[in-house]
C-alpha cells in the first residue's frame, strides 16, 4: 500500500473531484486516477462511482476514508518523532471570529512570531458554523472562539478562559462619577451594543422587570465605543474590546450591582487532528 495513493485518495474525497485533487497535489488528473485505481485494485473494491464527470464515494470509500485519515496521521507522527529537535516551523492555520481577530489575535501573533519566527500564520475570520466545517475538512488547524456552549462531539477544547464584560460610558457621563450604579438607573439610559451582548443584557433587564431597547446594534466594537465616548450612550462590551479606550481615558467602566457577566474564549481542534509543533506553540503561548 503506497502512502502517496492514500494521500491522493484523501485529497480527492476532501476536494470533491479528481481534477481538484490533482491541482492541490501538483499531479496530472491521470496520475490521480492511477493512484485511486491502484488502491481499488489492491482492495478489490470501488471507492468512487464515476458518473459522467462526477465522482461519488461508495460505502466502501466512506469506510476507508476514516481509516485513511488515521494512517496519514500516524505516518506524520512517526516522521516527526525521528526528525532532529528544532523549533516549530511551518504553516499554522487559525480560524476565529471578527472580534477576536481584530482585538486579541494581533498581539498573540506578534508574540508567537517573536518566539517562533519560523511559524507562518494564516487567519480566517468567519462565522462559527463555517469555521467548524473548515476544521472538519482539514482546512484549518485550530479555532480561537468565543462561547460557552457545548462543543460538537468531534471537537476538543484545549484552552478556556473567562472574559468579563462591563458597562462602558464616556468619561463625561453623569454615571461615570458614581462608584456603583443600579440596573434601574441604567435602564433609563440609551444603549448601543453588539447583538450578542444585547441578548445577554436583555435577559437581565427582563428579569428585573425593566425595558431594554438599544437604539443601535453593531458587530464593530470600535463603532460602539466611538459613539459611547462622544455621547451619553451606554455600551456593554468585553473588557478586552474596550481596553484601549479605557487606557486612553476616553471612557470609564461602571460597577453595576448584580451584574457579573463573562464569555469564554476557547481553542478548539478536531479530535482526529494530530497536534503539530506549531499548533502546540500557539496553545502553549496562551
Amino acid at each position: 500500500m503506497e502512502i502517496r495513493n492514500i494521500e491522493t485518495f484523501v485529497s480527492a474525497v476532501e476536494t470533491g473531484s479528481f481534477s481538484a485533487a490533482a491541482d492541490l497535489l501538483g499531479y496530472t488528473q491521470s496520475t490521480v486516477t492511477v493512484h485511486i485505481k491502484q488502491l481499488e485494485d489492491e482492495f478489490g473494491v470501488l471507492f468512487f462511482e464515476r458518473i459522467g464527470k462526477q465522482v461519488h464515494l461508495t460505502e466502501e470509500g466512506r469506510c476507508f476514508y476514516e481509516h485513511a485519515l488515521d494512517i496519514l496521521r500516524e505516518v506524520k507522527i512517526a516522521a516527526e518523532s525521528i526528525r532532529p529537535s528544532n523549533e516549530p516551523s511551518g504553516l499554522l492555520r487559525l480560524g476565529s471570529v471578527n472580534s477576536l481577530s481584530q482585538l486579541q489575535l494581533p498581539g498573540l501573533i506578534l508574540e508567537l512570531h517573536d518566539r517562533f519566527p519560523e511559524i507562518c500564520v494564516a487567519v480566517e475570520s468567519e462565522s462559527p458554523p463555517l469555521l467548524f466545517e473548515m476544521l472538519r475538512h482539514n482546512e484549518l488547524d485550530l479555532l480561537y472562539l468565543l462561547g460557552g456552549g457545548p462543543l460538537p462531539d468531534d471537537m476538543i477544547s484545549v484552552y478556556e478562559r473567562k472574559e468579563p464584560l462591563s458597562f462602558v460610558v464616556s468619561k463625561d457621563h453623569p454615571l461615570a462619577k458614581k462608584k456603583k450604579v443600579t440596573l434601574r438607573e441604567l435602564a433609563k439610559e440609551e444603549f448601543v451594543t453588539t447583538q450578542k451582548s444585547a441578548v445577554t443584557l436583555g435577559k437581565y433587564m427582563k428579569a428585573a422587570g425593566l425595558d431594554f431597547h438599544p437604539f443601535l446594534t453593531a458587530g464593530t466594537t470600535d463603532l460602539l465605543l466611538q459613539i459611547a465616548s462622544e455621547s451619553n450612550a451606554v455600551t456593554f462590551l468585553l473588557d478586552f474590546a474596550s481596553q484601549h479606550y479605557v487606557d486612553d481615558g476616553k471612557v470609564k467602566r461602571l460597577h453595576v450591582d448584580g451584574i457579573t457577566e463573562s464569555y469564554i474564549t476557547k481553542v478548539i481542534y478536531h479530535k482526529k487532528k494530530w497536534v503539530s509543533p506549531q499548533m502546540q506553540a500557539f496553545i502553549s503561548l496562551l
